[in-house]
């Protein structure tokens, strides 16, 4: 569960969805323009906590606060935020105020564990002990939580994809109306804009997937360079910042790689290995040394054309330091679980360096 900066995460929000900050303090009244009807209707029908929420009062006269407030909450220096102004705040933009704090509602504290157990079945595709915890989970679910709904959904989606039940287009489907439960306008707000709970993330990543999977790169790009451009907003705390910036990291190297911009793919590589460097965790850094190998044997073949001695001295420094990356890599991806990257990180020492490294 990640801890928010609440001034920030307003500020997005409301510039996302084109709301001044003095449209923001004030309550309805009955004389907004169409396209303000429109926005209203969407954000009142969002805009109920789980015990059913209030209505905004039909006097315009009526406000949530100051603006002088807004914009010191927004900027930062206020220190504590009054529930009752919060509240009013998030319910007036359609956002279940609950949203930043809890990514599921249940009456039960053992469903955070459970939802981590099912989250390590999907991963090691064991979808039948996934779904017996999942129908526990939902046992204790607080009744038509938007969240909790959102939840469910995609993590059953994504079980039916796995399993090839899903088509990606209709998963793809499922996912876009999962996320249309927490984000107000889903179709017409900016998602680079837009701050995203734990599980939006992870459903926006699941997109990527699917478009990386069926190879259409210009929706996988544009998703990825939204999300990056999000998250470095930096409206969550740093351990959660890191690993979703180092996740959409990965995302965009690997697919330089596929479209052969190898020394972008080396640029976003680099910042990852650096921002984990910095906050002391290892995060992906093994999936940032295979591309950095990888992409440098790419250069060096696009380069060897040029067989100066200068050259052949310069490609044996390129290799030695590749060569030990990928070790490196290797025993990253081992000791972390990742079995697949390992693997896949020893096929490319074996196709670059046969027989010059020995494996434990």
């Amino acid at each position: 569960m990640a801890i928010y900066r609440i001034g920030k995460i307003i500020s997005m929000m409301r510039d996302a969805l084109g709301i001044t900050q003095e449209e923001l303090v004030e309550i309805y009244d009955g004389s907004e323009t169409e396209d303000e009807k429109e926005r209203k209707k969407v954000l009142e029908s969002n805009g109920k906590n789980k015990k059913g929420g209030k209505r905004y009062e039909d006097d315009k006269k009526n406000i949530i606060c100051s603006t002088q407030v807004i914009r010191r909450i927004e900027k930062g220096t206020v220190n504590k935020v009054k529930m009752d102004i919060y509240y009013k705040i998030m319910t007036k933009m359609g956002i279940l105020p609950e949203r930043y704090y809890a990514s599921i509602l249940a009456t039960d504290y053992r469903a955070i564990a459970w939802e981590m157990a099912v989250h390590i079945h999907i991963n090691r595709k064991e979808y039948d002990r996934a779904e017996r915890i999942l129908q526990r989970i939902e046992k204790v679910m607080v009744m038509d939580y938007p969240r909790n709904q959102q939840y469910l959904m995609e993590r059953r989606a994504t079980m039916a994809y796995r399993q090839r039940n899903l088509a990606p287009e209709e998963y793809i489907e499922i996912l876009t109306e999962a996320l249309k439960l927490t984000i107000p306008m889903f179709d017409r707000i900016d998602l680079a804009k837009w701050p995203l709970n734990e599980n939006e993330v992870i459903i926006l990543s699941g997109m990527a997937n699917v478009y990386h999977f069926v190879k259409d790169r210009e929706k996988e790009l544009d998703l990825l360079l939204k999300l990056k451009k999000n998250i470095e907003e930096q409206y969550m705390d740093w351990a959660h910042y890191i690993v979703w910036h180092t996740h959409v990291l990965i995302g965009l190297s690997q697919l330089m790689c596929m479209i052969g911009k190898h020394n972008e793919s080396l640029e976003y590589c680099m910042i990852g290995i650096k921002e984990c460097k910095e906050h002391n965790i290892l995060g992906g850094v093994y999936n940032f040394l295979y591309d950095i190998a990888w992409n440098k044997e790419q250069i060096m073949k696009k380069d060897s054309l040029n067989n100066s001695n200068n050259q052949e001295i310069s490609e044996k420094n390129e290799r030695e330091y590749c060569k030990k990356l990928l070790v490196q890599g290797y025993y990253l991806s081992l000791a972390q679980g990742s079995f697949d990257i390992a693997y896949r990180t020893k096929k490319l020492c074996e196709k670059y360096y046969t027989g010059e490294i020995k494996w434990l």
